[in-house]
């Protein structure tokens, strides 16, 4: 499940930027946070919440469009999992999908 959500956030990323694509993973107080930035196009603010139910899509004149699933997949398998799922978006700038891997779902740190 894991390898799906990392894989639909960096699809959906590459699918809708204008720019690069970056992927970054890190530990923050025993928990893992992989990070996916874009220089895309943004999601509006009111758009936020909307984007992870299914068959819901923003308009993009990057690509064409798919069928509203990823993302929702994503939620879906992040609720299951017990991780939390993030975003940060400006219009015009790009977007940050944040995941939230608890400690207790994490490897301990190597010796």
């Amino acid at each position: 499940m894991l390898h799906r959500i990392l894989e639909n956030l960096i699809s959906n990323a590459m699918k809708f930027t204008r720019g690069k694509v970056l992927v970054a993973a890190r530990r923050v107080d025993g928990a893992a946070v992989v990070e996916i930035y874009d220089q895309g196009v943004g999601i509006a603010p009111e758009s936020h919440a909307r984007i992870f139910e299914a068959f819901h899509q923003e308009s993009s004149k990057l690509r064409a469009q798919g069928v509203g699933l990823g993302l929702a997949i994503v939620k879906r398998f992040t609720d299951r999992l017990g991780y939390s799922i993030g975003l940060r978006s400006q219009l015009g700038r790009g977007s940050r999908f944040r995941v939230v891997i608890p400690r207790e779902h994490t490897l301990p740190p190597m010796a």
